[in-house]
């Protein structure tokens, strides 16, 4: 899939030479639905194609809108058209614009989904403190349950109480 995708991103460079269509955009969308059910990260693919999730709102919310206000007798559309991006051409964006400001709401939606991920991966966080280690992940010592409140009481405090050594003391 992934070199099936390259591929067609070498040859769809401006002046597209080939469009994928209904048939591919379907099977890249089915494999990365089956892949985040089977790594059980369904959740997380809303966060990482939350351009694509945007979009298709923007249709859902104009056809909803529009039926909803057809019965009134004054229609109304909330986008001038759609999916969103067609909504900017309208509003005279050139195309370079659009595709570069998607690529980066949809880098910001990856960043935030792949942090999110990380933090799950990597659930502990220690950094090095008075020649030890200070454990500051969001579980007991023991692992077992969440921290509450009342463990937390009096906890900055302690630690801001804790001897900090210069760097030259613990060099040696």
């Amino acid at each position: 899939m992934l070199g099936a995708s390259f591929g067609f991103l070498w040859w769809n460079a401006p002046p597209a030479k080939i469009f994928m269509g209904d048939t591919g955009s379907l099977a890249l969308g089915g494999t990365l639905a089956g892949l985040a059910i089977v790594t059980r990260t369904d959740l997380l693919l809303l966060v990482l194609c939350g351009l694509f999730v945007i979009v298709t709102m923007s249709v859902v919310i104009q056809v909803s809108v529009f039926k909803a206000t057809k019965r009134t007798g004054k229609p109304y559309r909330v986008f001038r058209m759609t999916p969103l991006q067609h909504h900017f051409e309208l509003l005279g964006w050139a195309e370079t614009t659009i595709v570069i400001r998607f690529w980066l709401i949809a880098g910001m939606f990856v960043a935030a989904g792949l942090g999110r991920l990380l933090r799950r991966l990597v659930p502990q966080v220690a950094f090095i403190c008075d020649g030890g280690l200070v454990n500051l992940s969001p579980r007991r010592p023991g692992g077992e349950g969440e921290i509450t409140a009342s463990d937390m009481s009096g906890w900055s405090q302690r630690v801001a109480e804790r001897p900090v050594r210069p760097r030259q003391a613990l060099a040696q």
